[in-house]
């Protein structure tokens, strides 16, 4: 099984060939974006409590 932070590692490196970069990692798992530098991490999220 394939880790979703693996997919966006992949993603991002895949990206950086052509001189783009993912940012504004955003997820519902904590430890998804614990993977990312904070600088990486989407900032406008709020947690809805649901």
């Amino acid at each position: 099984m394939i880790k979703p932070s693996q997919v966006l590692k992949e993603t991002k490196e895949m990206l950086a060939s052509s001189n783009r970069r993912l940012y504004k990692i955003a997820s519902n798992h904590n430890n998804v974006v614990e993977d990312f530098p904070p600088e990486e991490h989407a900032k406008e999220l709020k947690d809805q409590n649901l």
